[in-house]
């Protein structure tokens, strides 16, 4: 029991309050309504973290998926648009069409964050960190370190903004090197095509863990 587990941290001299409780709750063959009771009674147990098991829950698609528990969070909880994509290019790229598609729940750490915008990602490049049809978080105004995922934003020839989804590897003089896993490449891109390099924001950046 969550009882037994408390006094069980009590013994090993830690304190119950700065640990993280993960409960886990399946929505196939349920109504909303249950869902909600559901995530209300962990709650009331304590719990720090809710992971929803969407598996044979009958969602078409990924954006189906972010919206399946929407009544667990505030109706004035904030929304995060998702930037409009098609595949297309060199070097894994794919082009922003500048209209945001729809729009999906904040995670709670970056409700107060500015200018964040999320992504599905296109092709498989970068699989297995991220599959085709994954949804990303990124911020344009956190700095990117050397072994982030980012997003690289070039201007081509026409003017059309194509973005790469990669990995940071190594800065160097007039050139970014950036890396893929699928297939495994180091990729230079010039640092005068890049118009700006924006953060894919981790786990850590979103729930805090």
């Amino acid at each position: 029991s969550i009882a037994r587990m408390r006094d069980y941290a009590r013994e090993a001299g830690r304190d119950p309050a700065e640990i993280g409780i993960e409960s886990w709750l399946t929505i196939a063959g349920k109504e909303p309504e249950a869902w909600i009771e559901e995530a209300r009674a962990w709650k009331g147990l304590g719990a720090t973290h809710l992971c929803v098991n969407t598996m044979a829950a009958g969602l078409a698609s990924p954006a189906a998926r972010e919206y399946t528990a929407a009544e667990l969070v505030a109706p004035s909880a904030p929304r995060i648009p998702v930037r409009g994509t098609a595949q297309g290019g060199p070097r894994g790229a794919f082009v922003l069409t500048g209209d945001d598609i729809d729009y999906v729940r904040c995670p709670p750490r970056l409700a107060t964050a500015q200018g964040i915008y999320a992504l599905f990602i296109e092709g498989d490049s970068m699989s297995p960190r991220y599959e085709p049809g994954e949804l990303i978080f990124v911020s344009p105004r956190r700095p990117a370190r050397i072994g982030d995922d980012v997003v690289i934003l070039c201007r081509d020839g026409d003017g059309e903004q194509n973005a790469y989804i990669k990995r940071l590897l190594r800065r160097g003089g007039d050139e970014i090197i950036a890396g893929q896993f699928n297939p495994a490449l180091e990729i230079r891109f010039l640092a005068g095509e890049i118009e700006t390099i924006h953060l894919v924001l981790r786990m850590a950046n979103l729930y805090g863990y």
